[in-house]
């Protein structure tokens, strides 16, 4: 019976760790990766503001905001404003704010702009850029 009850106990402790190292591996599964810019993706309505030395002016925008096909950190931002006018701008996805550099056609000259500290606040984004010697834009606009 000493026999046994020893078989038994060995038995028993061999399938405690067999079970425990079962759960162990079995229960967690690997963390699906995040993408950032899934919290940007949709549409957004509000308003776009023109500002130089001698004057101030907004316009209604529709905001639309998708994943870049190009690269997995960025985001295309597609603004539609006064006269349907559009303009398209990719930009890059980092530490919580998106920026981007690009030439903006204004009042018939090119000008390369940047933009810098675009944040994502719960359903409104807002961002600013600055065509060097002429006007200052600010977008501010919540998700529809």
């Amino acid at each position: 019976m000493l026999k046994n009850q020893i078989i038994m106990k060995k038995f028993g402790l061999v399938a405690a760790v067999l079970l425990s190292v079962c759960v162990m591996f079995s229960s967690c599964s690997e963390d699906e990766d995040v993408d950032i810019r899934d919290s940007y993706i949709g549409t957004y309505q509000g308003t776009e503001t023109f500002t130089n030395s001698s004057t101030n002016y907004s316009y209604d925008v529709t905001l639309t905001v998708a994943k870049s096909e190009v690269s997995s950190d960025k985001i295309v931002l597609t603004s539609t404003f006064f006269n349907d006018t559009q303009e398209i701008v990719q930009a890059v996805v980092e530490n919580g704010e998106f920026s981007a550099a690009f030439t903006s056609e204004i009042s018939g000259v090119s000008k390369t702009v940047t933009i810098t500290n675009g944040q994502l606040d719960g359903s409104t984004i807002s961002y600013s850029y600055t065509a060097p010697g002429y006007v200052t834009v600010t977008v501010n606009a919540t998700k529809l």
